[in-house]
C-alpha cells in the first residue's frame, strides 16, 4: 500500500492481461480516497484486514488510524468487490457480530473470520500468548488467543495434543499446496519460489526455517541468481533443481535436524494451521 508504484504496477498488469485476477490485501490505513477509487477500476477485489473496531484494531495493527481505515474501506468500488478479514483475538472476540454488521452496511461482499495460528509455539508445543513491545523494546501488553474455543485454530489445538512437536515434524505427511494448485510465488526481489513460506528468507536466521531455505539457495549453481526471474526464464527456474530436487528432497528426512524442511511441515503438514484459519460468510 505504501509503495510509490503500486497503482502503476496494477495498471500495467491489467493492460497486459484484461482477464487476470488482481487483488490487494491491506489494512487500508493510508493513501487518499482518490487512490482507492482509481485502484478499484483496475483490480478484481480488495480485501481489507480490519481486526477489530475503533477501540481494538490498533492493538494488533500497530500505528493505524481508525478514521483513515474507514475512509479507505468506504470508497465505492462497484467493479472491485470488497471483503473483510477479521483475525479473532481475546481482545476483539466480543466485537465479531458488530464488525460483521458494519461490513454488511459498508457493502462488503464477504466477511472472513480468521482463526489465527499466530499463537502456535513450536517450542511449547501449543498456543502461547504473544508479548507486544514498545519502541524501547519493553513489554507493553500481550496479545492472547480467544477464550471462545469456536474461534481457536483447530490445527493448533490438535498440535497441542500431539505430544512433542519434534515427533510431529518427523512423522507429518506433507502435501504441497503449491504443487497441487500449480502456483508459484515471486518475491519482492524478483526471486521465484514454490510459495511464500519457502520464499521467507528474511531475517536469515529466524526460527521459522529461513536458515534452511538459505542453505538450499546457496546450494544452487548461481545462488539467488538461479531463482531470479529478471535473469532466468520462469520455465527454467521451475524445471530447475530448487523446485524439482532440493525442496522435494527436504520432505524425506525424519527430522528437521537431519534436513526436513520446517517451513513445509508447518505450512503443508498433517495439521494444516494455515487452512484451518479461514471461515468465510457471504454478506
Amino acid at each position: 500500500m505504501v509503495a510509490a508504484d503500486t497503482l502503476p504496477v496494477f495498471q500495467r498488469l491489467r493492460a497486459q492481461n484484461p482477464a487476470m485476477e488482481l487483488g490487494l490485501f491491506t489494512n487500508g490505513s493510508g493513501r487518499t480516497e482518490a487512490f482507492w477509487a482509481e485502484l478499484a477500476r483496475v483490480v478484481s477485489y480488495v480485501r481489507f484486514s480490519i481486526d477489530g473496531l475503533a477501540e481494538t484494531n490498533h492493538l494488533y495493527r500497530r500505528g493505524t488510524q481508525w478514521e483513515k481505515v474507514m475512509a479507505s474501506a468506504r470508497v465505492p468500488a462497484p467493479a472491485a468487490p470488497r471483503s473483510g478479514d477479521f483475525i479473532v483475538f481475546r481482545h476483539n472476540e466480543h466485537q465479531i457480530e458488530e464488525a460483521r454488521e458494519l461490513a454488511r452496511t459498508m457493502g462488503f461482499r464477504r466477511f472472513f473470520l480468521k482463526k489465527t495460528s499466530r499463537f502456535f509455539d513450536a517450542r511449547a508445543g501449543g498456543a502461547q500468548k504473544r508479548q507486544v513491545l514498545d519502541r524501547e523494546g519493553r513489554p507493553d501488553y500481550a496479545i492472547e488467543e480467544p477464550l471462545d474455543p469456536r474461534f481457536r485454530n483447530e490445527a493448533v489445538v490438535q498440535l497441542g495434543r500431539a505430544g512433542r512437536y519434534a515427533d510431529y515434524q518427523a512423522t507429518a505427511e506433507i502435501t504441497c499446496k503449491a504443487a497441487n494448485h500449480k502456483r508459484i510465488y515471486v518475491s519482492a526481489e524478483g526471486l521465484v519460489f514454490p510459495c511464500c513460506w519457502t520464499g521467507a528468507l528474511y531475517p536469515p536466521n529466524r526460527p521459522a526455517g529461513s536458515a534452511q531455505m538459505w542453505d538450499l539457495v546457496r546450494a544452487l549453481p548461481d545462488g539467488k541468481a538461479s531463482l531470479d526471474a529478471r535473469i532466468k526464464p520462469l520455465r527454467e527456474i521451475v524445471e530447475g533443481p530448487f523446485f524439482q530436487e532440493l525442496v522435494p528432497d527436504g520432505w524425506r528426512p525424519r527430522s528437521v535436524a537431519e534436513g526436513r524442511l520446517e517451513q513445509c511441515v508447518r505450512a503443508c503438514g498433517t495439521h494444516d494451521t494455515h487452512s484451518a484459519q479461514y471461515g468465510a460468510s457471504l454478506l
